[in-house]
């Protein structure tokens, strides 16, 4: 007998085995932990040992551009590099909302945030340079 996560674990997988990474968006206007704003994060890189990347405050189309020129590159906290948004950092991530990515990888993968320049809200954790809470209790960034 097959559970929900298990049908959305299969599900999530085949898509990625079909299209490769994997592109979430979200835009939940009475969302505390993301102060409102849309966010999306990837699912996938872990296959390659990356960290999957999330990004919040941009619009879908901007958003699923930057991550998907981002897919496959490896990127690291302490290289910022230029993009279609212009220049983009890179700063750990907890892992605690990427649903999608537990559903597929459970605890065992990582994130880094792409904080964007230039005007606009980018939600951070008021711990620091994390934007999540992380219910699966997290880990380092291998890079």
């Amino acid at each position: 007998m097959s559970t929900d996560i298990e049908d959305t674990r299969k599900r999530l997988s085949d898509q990625m085995m079909d299209e490769g990474v994997l592109k979430l968006w979200s835009h939940d206007l009475d969302s505390v932990n993301h102060g409102g704003q849309p966010w999306a994060y990837t699912v996938g890189r872990t296959m390659n040992g990356w960290p999957e990347l999330l990004v919040t405050g941009l619009d879908e189309s901007a958003s699923h551009r930057l991550l998907n020129e981002l897919a496959e590159v490896i990127v690291h906290p302490d290289f910022p590099r230029t993009t279609s948004v212009g220049r983009v950092a890179f700063v750990l991530a907890e892992t605690g909302f990427l649903h999608a990515a537990y559903a597929v990888f459970g605890p065992n993968f990582s994130a880094l945030q792409i904080i964007w320049e230039g005007e606009g809200v980018q939600p951070l954790h008021l711990a620091g340079g994390t934007i999540l809470t992380d219910p699966y209790g997290g880990g380092e960034v291998p890079c």
